[in-house]
């Protein structure tokens, strides 16, 4: 139901996954899924976040990878994660990266907020497999649900980043805190 959307100037944001899982698509494609869209929503178009590899106009560019390499500042959007860890799955031998008590994903933040990007995209939130839960968790309890309270709030008050953001940042990452 529309009251459950999240959107951006009235319009209700869709974000696309990599075109990896999807051949063939070009401006037709996102043509049929805006009027589609409005046929089947009462004349709305949504707001549509894809990453670099899809070939067609997006409102808004980013793509997937920030929990495990670092923060995507992409046009108009920005992605961000806490860290990646899904060694304990069978088959998996993924790289690793460190959340690091939180500095991973507090630095992760801080890189998007001095873009000042329309939108920042939080990459996983119960991805329990993957080691990046942002959710309520036995290990984390609700640490990263904080920390992104946080951003979120100097995000949505238009605020860039100070130098102590910055320092608790990199003091967790040294593990000086």
């Amino acid at each position: 139901p529309p009251r459950h959307w999240a959107c951006i100037d009235g319009r209700p944001l869709v974000q696309l996954y990599e075109s990896a899982f999807a051949t063939g698509h070009d401006q037709s494609t996102i043509d049929y899924v805006y009027k589609r869209f409005a046929e089947d929503f009462e004349g709305r178009r949504p707001f549509v976040v894809a990453g670099p590899a899809w070939s067609f106009t997006a409102d808004a560019r980013t793509g997937w990878g920030a929990a495990l390499f670092g923060p995507i500042l992409g046009e108009g959007a920005a992605q961000v994660g806490p860290g990646y860890d899904d060694s304990p799955v069978p088959g998996r031998n993924t790289p690793t990266r460190d959340r690091l008590g939180g500095g991973y994903y507090a630095a992760s933040w801080l890189m998007a907020l001095q873009a000042k990007p329309r939108l920042v995209i939080i990459e996983t939130w119960s991805e329990m497999h993957e080691g990046t839960p942002i959710c309520e968790s036995v290990e984390d309890g609700r640490f990263y649900i904080d920390l992104t309270r946080r951003f979120a709030d100097l995000f949505k008050a238009g605020q860039t980043p100070e130098a102590d953001d910055w320092s608790k940042a990199v003091r967790s990452l040294l593990g000086a805190d």
